[in-house]
């Protein structure tokens, strides 16, 4: 029984918003987190902290420039990070908080001559919908491009000792947004990632040797 043309538009219609719906969960770029710390620290005696004179600062090398408001909402995500993981902050702290903040853009060249669905084309009906392919494919007919700018954000906090000044914990985010997107949703998605690293978990630990 031949299928009707009403419904091969609705089958490509199924398929290009399935096609999309991959393509955009492929696009989305997960936060990438890195942590380094001193394995002889006592981070179970942690229970408050204060922020170091530079506080939240932007990276020297970030391109374009970071407004204070970013800074601003970085600084208040971590005050609210480390009190959702029990620290409390009253200086001078148990830990000392710095962090840093870099962007920078990268543009990338990408070709959209793709096409979702079946093919168009005279019949002995008439100008029929339909074909033999179902799908993408590329159209070497339309090489068009488009210039994406993308933006790589950097989050790194570091933490030193509040008695000693050593360096105690540092963690690191990485996220490539595809606009101009550093508002809250972002930067807290970010800090919570790397928070939600400390205070390490102690079974991860070497067992100390002395107190603190």
């Amino acid at each position: 029984m031949p299928v009707s043309a009403p419904r091969l538009r609705c089958t490509a219609i199924i398929i290009a918003l399935s096609v999309v719906t991959i393509a955009l969960a492929g696009c989305a770029t997960p936060v990438r987190t890195s942590v380094d710390l001193d394995p002889s620290a006592d981070f179970g005696a942690f229970a408050t902290y204060s922020w170091s004179p530079e506080g939240v600062r932007a990276a020297e090398s970030a391109e374009p420039w970071v407004s204070p408001l970013v800074l601003a909402r970085v600084r208040s995500e971590i005050d609210q990070a480390l009190k959702a993981r029990g620290l409390r902050l009253d200086p001078p702290g148990d830990v000392l908080v710095t962090a840093v903040v870099g962007v920078r853009d990268r543009y990338r060249v990408r070709p959209f001559g793709a096409h979702v669905g079946g093919r168009f084309g005279w019949g002995p009906h008439g100008w029929r919908y339909g074909g033999p392919f179902m799908g993408v494919w590329h159209d070497p007919f339309f090489p068009n491009v488009r210039l994406d700018r993308e933006t790589e954000v950097t989050i790194a906090i570091d933490m030193f000792d509040g008695i000693s000044s050593a360096p105690v914990w540092s963690g690191r985010a990485d996220e490539v947004v595809f606009r101009d997107d550093l508002r809250s949703a972002t930067i807290r998605a970010m800090v919570g990632a790397i928070l939600a690293q400390f205070p390490p978990d102690p079974a991860l630990l070497p067992p100390r040797t002395a107190a603190r």
